[in-house]
């Protein structure tokens, strides 16, 4: 099965690798690390991709690691403008560790998707202290607006209240700050 899937990636045959991998679903994990190297050797970002997404889905943080070390970009971005650090804000089994892996590997923050979003915005939107407080740590602008003009700190704010005294209380101790700008109703 390797050499099939082997085969599709030096072809660049993305349909066929698709589903050959999909039927490998079992033996995949010792398998990833050449099959990423591979795609690294013909410059298939898709391929590269799609293996850090199903590591990701999969929740396999070792994995993600492992792809990431072998060249896996984890700012390369999906046909929505996604990277696998938006993907991984939705993971909710191992999240935390999926965004560390992440953003240890160079995911970026603040990268927005088609519809503008960052992780952080989608972050924020879950309501996840954790995930919020790691993704500001690695430099996400928490002042970013989405299509509605709202920024993470605002859907905290609206969606999870609880969440968001929290977090701004974490901002507020870490030196961080977002609360003089523009936003009156923010002071300390």
């Amino acid at each position: 099965m390797k050499e099939l899937i082997l085969d599709a990636i030096y072809k660049n045959d993305i349909p066929a690798f698709r589903r050959l991998y999909g039927e490998a679903l079992d033996k995949r994990h010792d398998e990833d690390i050449e099959l990423c190297e591979a795609a690294i050797a013909t410059g298939s970002q898709v391929i590269m991709s799609d293996l850090l997404a199903d590591a990701i889905i999969a929740g396999d943080v070792e994995r993600i690691e492992s792809l990431l070390e072998a060249g896996a970009d984890p700012n390369a971005t999906d046909a929505e403008g996604k990277t696998s650090l938006h993907a991984g804000v939705y993971k909710t089994k191992k999240s935390l560790a999926i965004i560390m892996a992440l953003i240890n590997g160079g995911g970026d923050p603040n990268i927005r998707d088609n519809a503008g979003d960052t992780p952080a915005m989608i972050a924020a939107a879950i309501g996840n202290f954790e995930i919020m407080k790691a993704i500001s740590n690695a430099g996400a602008d928490v002042d970013a607006r989405d299509s509605e003009g709202l920024t993470p700190i605002d859907t905290l704010r609206i969606l999870h209240p609880e969440t968001y005294e929290i977090f701004t209380e974490y901002i507020r101790n870490h030196g961080q700050s977002f609360f003089s700008r523009e936003y009156p109703d923010r002071s300390m």
